[in-house]
């Protein structure tokens, strides 16, 4: 995947993250809620349970509200890890394509001196590697030589 892509993929990451960072923070204050029914209310049967829910709606919208900015904390955290990995990817990538060069430049150092002086290098001779060795073809191998071509 080129570089680019990457990086606009790693840009993309952060700005969610940071996108749901400002949502965590515009979340409304802890509640606090009034009683709306008197005070005689408590002493009707019909009015209790509606006293009750009225009572306990802060609490949960509470804990609802925590709940919600934990989630959004943790998303903004996953896309900003999301984005450092990527962003390793990116500069390893980078790491190896500059070894390859590095590698190919050496090499073509090799076989320019080797061509200077009259001798051909063995190949990957810069890399250090050992010369491939290919296997000799046998007429079995080679469809024109079993027509007697």
């Amino acid at each position: 995947m080129p570089a680019r892509m990457l990086r606009a993929d790693i840009e993309t990451l952060q700005g969610e993250a940071k996108r749901l960072q400002r949502v965590a923070d515009l979340l409304p204050e802890p509640a606090t809620l009034r009683p709306v029914l008197g005070p005689r209310a408590g002493q009707y049967a019909a009015v209790q349970p509606v006293a009750h829910v009225i009572d306990q709606a802060p609490g949960v919208f509470n804990q609802l509200r925590e709940e919600l900015r934990a989630i959004l904390l943790d998303s903004a955290t996953a896309f900003e890890q999301a984005a450092q990995i990527l962003a390793g990817t990116e500069q390893a990538a980078a790491d190896e394509v500059t070894r390859v060069s590095q590698m190919f430049e050496r090499q073509v150092s090799v076989d320019d001196q080797a061509m200077a002086s009259g001798t051909a290098a063995p190949d990957g001779a810069a890399a250090g590697a050992s010369p491939a060795t290919v296997a000799p073809a046998t007429t079995a191998d080679d469809p024109n030589a079993r027509a007697g071509l």
